[in-house]
């Protein structure tokens, strides 16, 4: 569930300023995370699926670092 409240503020706090493009995909994978979490403690992912999906780990650094790029092209244009 921490995944998914911290996902949650930070889509929050994306709302409060949409420039902030980091936020919004930080948060968008912390609520991925959490709804992953919740599908395999309530059963509805198998271990063989949960484990398959944490071996695409650098998936997930891929998309922070292509927020923080799209970040960077936000606020450089202002």
């Amino acid at each position: 569930m921490f995944p998914a409240i911290a996902g949650l503020a930070w889509v929050v706090s994306w709302l409060a300023d949409t420039r902030q493009v980091s936020s919004l995909v930080t948060g968008l994978v912390a609520l991925g995370v959490g709804a992953l979490g919740f599908l395999y403690t309530s059963g509805r992912l198998e271990a063989a699926e949960g484990i398959a999906i944490a071996r695409r780990w650098p998936v997930i650094l891929v998309v922070l670092g292509a927020g923080l790029i799209v970040q960077y092209l936000v606020q450089r244009k202002r």
